[in-house]
């Protein structure tokens, strides 16, 4: 394997800021190495100036890959394949960043990240605590992504975006403005989770769903073109060893005030708003309007 880069010898002593479980923070200094470039590969010439590294093992030598500008990689990270680090971006404590992934700006990722394919995460964005990002997926601005989260296809979660506790995503899902998704819930095929929605407790969300406004919805099945906007709330809940949860679909509109708990099936056009509240075994499907002050 022949060399592409060697340290220049400048090195800067750096403070390892690390999170461990109990979210206790505490420092570790590590010495960091300036690289330069000893041959051509890439976009990169012998003699270029790139980042940061703490050793060999962060970056590999062979691929395109490189770390640029004032960017940083330490702590049993790995840069490979033909994967780029640009800007002052930080990668850290058992992360690997492979294929043709690029990371830019300010962004943070660490604590058992792996990073694939085509993905490109950039702004300020942070990512941290055993992720996974395939495909061609895209995260930027201010978004946190952290804590057991799978993202792959042409999914976007961006803004002050926050997806956390075990959530999968696939496809074209796009999370977005003030939206959190969290604690089991899985996300596909064009969804919109965006304003001030939260998602969580195990919800399953597809196919051109959009959940926006102040909407929270949990434990509950929503698909087909549904919209769940306004300051709606609707949930699942517990009886016994069974959980009884909303299943909603096929171009229902949930919004206003309206409340949903419990087992309902809603679908074809159902429109659900006001004070509205749903709060026991039924079905209802057609294009049925229930608001104002109505409780079923």
């Amino acid at each position: 394997m022949e060399k592409k880069y060697e340290f220049t010898g400048e090195i800067m002593r750096h403070v390892l800021v690390r999170r461990i479980r109990d979210r206790k923070i505490y420092q570790e200094p590590t010495i960091l190495h300036r690289i330069v470039a000893v041959r051509d590969f890439g976009d990169v010439k012998k003699g270029d100036i790139g980042g940061w590294i703490e050793d060999e093992k962060n970056l590999s030598h062979e691929g395109e890959c490189w770390v640029y500008d004032e960017a940083k990689v330490y702590d049993h990270a790995i840069v490979c394949d033909n994967a780029k680090i640009y800007n002052f971006a930080e990668i850290y404590y058992c992360v690997k960043i492979c294929d043709n992934a690029k990371i830019h700006n300010n962004v943070k990722i660490y604590n058992n990240v792996r990073i694939h394919d085509n993905v490109e995460i950039f702004d300020n964005a942070e990512i941290y605590d055993n992720v996974s990002i395939l495909e061609h997926v895209k995260i930027y601005n201010n978004a946190k992504v952290f804590n057991n989260i799978m993202a792959c296809g042409y999914s976007k979660i961006f803004d002050n975006a926050k997806v956390f506790k075990s959530v999968d995503i696939w496809g074209n899902v796009q999370i977005f403005n003030n939206a959190q998704v969290s604690d089991g819930v899985r996300l596909s095929n064009n969804t919109k989770i965006y304003g001030c929605a939260s998602v969580y407790n195990g919800a399953t969300i597809k196919d051109n769903v959009q959940i926006f406004d102040y909407a929270k919805v949990n434990m509950a099945d929503i698909n087909d073109s549904a919209k769940i906007y306004g300051n709606a709330v609707i949930g699942g809940r517990e009886e016994g060893f069974h959980n009884k949860f909303p299943i909603i679909w096929r171009n229902v509109q949930v919004y206003g005030n309206a409340l949903i708990n419990g087992k309902i099936y809603l679908y074809d056009n159902v429109e659900v708003c006001g004070n509205a509240i749903l709060f026991s075994d039924i079905k209802i499907s057609g294009d049925v309007m229930i608001c104002k002050s109505s409780q079923i």
